[in-house]
């Protein structure tokens, strides 16, 4: 307990706990006392914000004796998420068995990356506690451009989302699309927006895993024309995405790494990783899922490992908190440098009273 106290926020002392019952199908004593401390508000923005909330809900359905600690409409909230993800991984598969078959009229073949990938190979016993926001296609960069209309032309012609799609080096927000991928494909009659890749990701992931080696080593699915990653790319792109995006914090892909790490060789894994100066970062993921799985090591590095990954995690959840004041900033200027993202505000201002509408920009609800 004592480098679980390091962590600044109860809320997020409470995730690290939920998370290690989800993994050690083991209840820890002590998280009774920081869930009954814990501002349920704060724990469920903090669940969201790393994108545990499904996989709170599965602990707190394995164990019902956990809803006396929380308030009982908290209580249904994560077990409700957790259902509802249940319907989204069949949505999610039917969506990529549509996408294949579009695909495959255009003779592309595709590898599902990251949550995409983890729906058609799980990582988890139970794949309903892992929560996938969207889809990640990698097709050969020859490919890119018979995949791109294959999925316009796979799109209802009457949804918006089909002509935004393409053709600005501005997505809908208003943000720079990354060059390893196309502005997200969105459309209301999908569950998962999709991002068609190039290249694996940014920086130095390309040269840490160069996409035609990527596709090259990928394995078949249960779905015509779709891979996904060996164990040990799929390992690299982890721990890679990770550095990349804030370093080591985030609780998901934590978990993630205790089940992927018995997958892989992790020598080989690990020197790939070093080539790049990434395993630092490996060696925080392993020290946190020693923690997560009871093992703690008692090590003095490890124990600063385990310290500072907990910190930066309280970090992220505190930042990742915006003001008022910057919710209608970021939507103002959204408002001016975006067609896409004027258009996204039209398509919507047709469906509900221009005073609900503008209320819910500023809110930023919507």
């Amino acid at each position: 307990m004592q480098v679980l106290d390091s962590c600044p926020s109860l809320s997020c002392r409470a995730l690290l706990l939920l998370s290690k019952a989800a993994i050690t199908q083991q209840v820890p004593a002590q998280v009774f006392e920081v869930l009954e401390h814990c501002d349920p508000h704060d724990l469920a923005r903090s669940a969201q914000v790393h994108q545990v909330h499904t996989m709170v809900g599965c602990v707190f359905e394995r164990h019902p004796d956990l809803a006396g600690a929380i308030p009982r409409d908290l209580g249904v909230y994560f077990r409700a998420m957790y259902h509802a993800n249940q319907d989204r991984l069949a949505e999610g598969r039917a969506q990529l068995t549509s996408i294949a078959q579009a695909m495959s009229q255009a003779e592309v073949s595709l590898l599902a990356m990251k949550g995409g990938g983890d729906m058609l190979d799980p990582l988890h016993n139970d794949p309903a506690m892992r929560f996938v926001a969207d889809f990640d296609i990698l097709v050969p960069i020859d490919a890119l451009d018979r995949a791109e209309q294959a999925l316009l032309q796979h799109f209802d012609a009457d949804q918006p989302g089909a002509k935004l799609a393409a053709g600005s080096n501005l997505n809908w927000r208003g943000e720079p699309v990354p060059e390893h991928h196309l502005p997200k494909f969105v459309s209301q009659t999908w569950t998962f927006p999709v991002e068609l890749h190039m290249r694996v990701g940014s920086g130095i992931v390309p040269q840490l895993l160069p996409e035609t080696d990527v596709l090259r080593r990928g394995v078949p699915t249960q779905i015509d024309g779709i891979s996904v990653m060996g164990a040990e790319d799929r390992a690299c792109h982890l721990i890679a995405h990770a550095a990349y995006h804030g370093h080591a914090v985030s609780l998901r892909a934590w978990v993630d790494w205790v089940q992927l790490r018995k997958r892989c060789d992790e020598a080989s894994v690990r020197r790939r990783l070093a080539a790049f100066d990434l395993d630092r970062t490996l060696d925080e993921y392993n020290a946190v899922a020693a923690f997560f799985d009871g093992r703690e090591d008692a090590s003095e590095a490890n124990a600063e490992r385990l310290v500072q990954a907990f910190r930066n995690l309280a970090e992220h959840s505190r930042k990742s908190r915006p003001s008022r004041r910057q919710l209608v900033r970021r939507r103002l200027q959204m408002l001016f440098v975006s067609q896409r993202y004027r258009h996204h505000l039209a398509s919507n201002a047709q469906r509900m009273s221009w005073w609900k509408w503008l209320f819910g920009r500023l809110r930023g609800r919507s």
